[in-house]
């Protein structure tokens, strides 16, 4: 009969292997998430930037051939000066940089702070910026992505990605008929001070180009994104002042 050793090393063995496998699972269905929400997020500032159809199905591998040959990444600080020439932040990293509280590990000083900002490259050309935009709805935080024109001022696109808010009501603001009221409108008013009105809903185009119609019974999350433009715009203008409004 076979002894104890035999028995114990069988199980160290068959511990060992299950462990490696079950190790070797792990690690490729990460890689696999991680692919997966790399090339969602490609996706999302593609619909941005206008270089993909909404509701397009396209393989992941032509996604990622799109971002990279149309879309630049770089980090710009507080002060409007570039302090990266590339990222790949979404606005869900952004956020969760704004709410870690001062006195905890990984908190930074506001004004030391720095943000995405993607550009879009068109035959050689600078064609539009996107930037990574959150706020808060009703239920939930909102995330999006706002484009513009090269000008820095024309709202080319706002495309919201990720809510949690009421179906039928603020969940809206995911659809067309919502999002395409963005379409050429500016957050600057004559003064070049930043405001954004989502007012009440409404059958015909807003004729101010600072105002879009907003969700009937969903008043709240219309604030919602009302404030998200005029922050984050509020955080972008020393940049676009420096590199673009002042050219």
């Amino acid at each position: 009969m076979r002894g104890n050793t035999y028995t114990f090393v069988f199980i160290t063995i068959v511990c060992v292997a299950c462990a490696l496998i079950v190790a070797g699972t792990a690690t490729a269905l990460k890689e696999q998430q991680e692919f997966s929400e790399r090339i969602d997020n490609y996706k999302n500032v593609l619909l941005a930037a206008g270089l993909i159809e909404r509701g397009k199905s396209i393989a992941p591998v032509e996604v990622e051939k799109l971002y990279k040959d149309g879309i630049k990444g770089m980090l710009v600080d507080t002060k409007g000066e570039v302090a990266a020439n590339e990222t790949n932040l979404t606005p869900e990293s952004v956020l969760k940089q704004d709410k870690i509280l001062k006195g905890t590990p990984g908190y930074i000083e506001k004004e030391k702070r720095t943000y995405p900002l993607y550009t879009v490259v068109k035959d050689g050309k600078l064609d539009a910026y996107i930037i990574p935009v959150y706020g808060k709805g009703l239920w939930s935080d909102l995330f999006g992505y706002l484009s513009l024109e090269s000008d820095g001022k024309t709202i080319r696109h706002l495309v919201f990605y990720k809510e949690g808010e009421t179906p039928g009501l603020g969940k809206e603001i995911t659809k067309p008929w919502f999002q395409d009221q963005f379409v050429k409108k500016s957050f600057l008013n004559e003064s070049q001070e930043i405001t954004f009105t989502v007012g009440r809903p409404s059958r015909t185009p807003y004729p101010s180009p600072t105002e879009v119609g907003g969700i009937s019974g969903a008043t709240i999350t219309g604030r919602g994104v009302q404030k998200m433009i005029i922050d984050m715009m509020g955080l972008y203008r020393p940049y676009f002042e420096k590199a673009v409004w002042g050219k």
